[in-house]
């Protein structure tokens, strides 16, 4: 059975997950600022290895999509983290 190629990006993201957290797991770090990050970086490798230059699928918009996602939930960590030191 072959895999379609629009499906290898989320195959891709869904592996890459789900080995940082079994890394972070087993290494008894397991933090949500590390995950996230960790998954950030995947994600946007993941991405720009999967673009073409001269088009663009309509799966990757979703992927922008996601990345957006991520981006923000970073943002928010990064923000609330921020906070704490400021003791606000």
């Amino acid at each position: 059975m072959r895999i379609s190629s629009h499906y290898l990006p989320a195959i891709a993201v869904t592996t890459w997950v789900i080995l940082v957290l079994l890394l972070l797991v087993l290494t008894s770090t397991l933090h949500l600022e590390i995950y996230f990050i960790l998954v950030l970086v995947g994600v946007l490798i993941i991405v720009e290895m999967t673009e073409s230059p001269y088009s663009r699928p309509q799966y990757l918009n979703y992927t922008r999509l996601v990345v957006a996602g991520i981006v923000i939930l970073f943002g928010l960590i990064l923000a609330q983290k921020m906070l704490g030191m400021l003791h606000l």
